[in-house]
């Protein structure tokens, strides 16, 4: 058995907050997994806190700001008023014990009913040190723990749900920082940490729940999903939180830069952001020369534009029942052009995703549950003409039979409904959808807006929002 390491008299590291503020300590300590002791002195001399770490976790706390534990149970509803008001009384008496054994004692809580209130307790701890002065210095004592006579250290703690709130509490201060780590990303694609291409991504978001995100960082989070490139940053209200977000994520270790290999360069399109590339070739390769491009790229047959045909139902084609086969590239990497498609539907470009996912329909005519569910998605939210949209009904209904497991496909089912104005049927699928994936976030957020809308009095005809860039449908009776 090894040796415990010796404790230090002096510190490992020390510094002041202006060159590393206290996220970045938190952060480190944490990807780390160091264990000792963090203190942090005023420029008077006073020591403001004192925080023990055991492999990068938090067990003992102390600070000069108050923030008893007492707060944080009743806050919390974790125990009764008239049993803390009686442990508090005999805490005060000075009979030697802590608050949380006499609470433990008198039956008043559960072993770990009071964890959950600790890590809540060190927690507010921790968030109070984002308010100190950028002259408070800092130093980290190695496997030393000045604070072995302050309680019990059954409870360690994770930093990141402090980092999140301190750094939503006080990012005014960090946005130069948080610029300057995002400018050194620069154009690369960032991931949420747990992401496996091909692997399934609609766990990834849940798996900040740890966290304690709000909806609207969530959502941040969700765009990092698959590999995307961040937007231009912009001194707007959503710009902020992207920055905010993004900086917290990579801080912690959650988000990195994706690999991404250069024949699925496209993985990184996959943001609702962006323009995807042109889908004849990745955006990594280019050629200076056209007549190069043109020996390597032969210009694809002409097609005729079915959309343009007379009115006659009888001349209508559907795309994919043109004369010509898939093109080379589609052919070639049909994943890829399977990604582009996803990254131009998640954005809203219907037309541009409905060109590729015709491609891949001729490849595998009828039998692929999400390309049918994308082209009948796509035809049915683009074309009015009666043809079109019953042949988007069709290819909607096969993908739910291709996959009636499949959340998407029965969501892109009741978008269409509702746009043809079945409100009531499109309110059954929705809610088949969200029983069938729990896990489908804008199924479950569609459900709970309608939910939230009737129950404020609005007509449950019209409670139900279209999806974007649809009008909603007219009432007549209203007409």
């Amino acid at each position: 058995m090894k040796p415990a390491p010796a404790a230090r008299a002096f510190p490992t590291a020390e510094g002041f907050l202006d060159a590393r503020p206290v996220a970045e300590l938190l952060a480190y300590i944490d990807d780390r997994g160091l264990s000792g002791t963090l203190t942090l002195t005023s420029p008077t001399g006073v020591e403001d806190a004192s925080v023990t770490f055991r492999d990068g976790k938090v067990v003992r706390a102390r600070t000069r700001v108050p923030s008893p534990l007492g707060t944080a149970l009743y806050e919390l509803g974790l125990v009764e008023p008239d049993a803390l008001d009686r442990a508090l009384r005999e805490l005060a008496a000075g009979k030697g014990a802590l608050l949380g054994e006499i609470l433990l004692a008198h039956k008043a809580l559960t072993a770990e009913v009071l964890a959950i209130g600790l890590a809540e307790h060190y927690t507010r701890k921790l968030v109070s040190l984002f308010a100190l002065p950028a002259a408070t210095r800092f130093a980290f004592y190695e496997h030393t723990d000045h604070l072995a006579s302050f309680g019990r250290a059954d409870v360690s703690v994770s930093v990141g749900r402090a980092v999140v709130r301190g750094l939503r509490d006080t990012f005014d201060a960090q946005a130069g920082r948080a610029n300057d780590a995002l400018d050194r990303v620069g154009e690369r694609p960032l991931v949420l940490a747990g992401y496996v291409e091909g692997a399934p991504t609609f766990g990834l978001v849940e798996a900040l729940a740890d966290l304690e995100m709000s909806e609207d960082e969530e959502r941040v989070a969700k765009e990092l999903s698959c590999p995307a490139v961040l937007p231009p940053r912009r001194a707007t209200r959503e710009g902020l939180l992207r920055t905010r977000v993004v900086y917290t994520l990579l801080l912690l270790r959650r988000a990195r830069i994706a690999t991404v290999s250069p024949e699925n360069e496209a993985l990184r399109h996959a943001s609702m952001k962006f323009r995807a590339p042109s889908p004849l070739r990745p955006p990594s390769v280019a050629f200076p020369v056209s007549g190069v491009r043109e020996k390597v790229e032969p210009p694809p047959a002409a097609v005729r534009d079915v959309r343009r045909e007379a009115d006659d139902p009888g001349k209508r084609v559907a795309p994919r029942e043109t004369e010509r086969g898939p093109r080379a590239d589609v052919a070639a990497d049909p994943t890829l052009a399977r990604l582009k498609a996803r990254g131009l539907l998640r954005r809203g470009e219907l037309r541009a995703a409905l060109a590729l996912v015709v491609e891949l329909r001729s490849l595998t005519p009828g039998k692929d549950a999400e390309l049918e569910t994308m082209y009948g998605y796509c035809v049915g939210m683009t074309r009015e003409d009666l043809q079109s949209r019953e042949e988007a009904r069709s290819a909607l209904r096969r993908g739910c039979e291709l996959s009636p497991r499949s959340g998407e496909a029965l969501y892109r089912m009741a978008l269409f409904e509702r746009k043809e104005g079945q409100l009531a049927s499109a309110l059954r699928t929705l809610r088949e959808a969200v029983d069938v994936d729990p896990h489908h976030v804008d199924a479950a957020r569609e459900l709970r807006l309608f939910g939230m809308r009737v129950a404020s009095g609005m007509d449950p005809a019209r409670a139900m929002s279209p999806p974007h860039g649809i009008p909603a449908v007219k009432d007549p009776r209203k007409e």
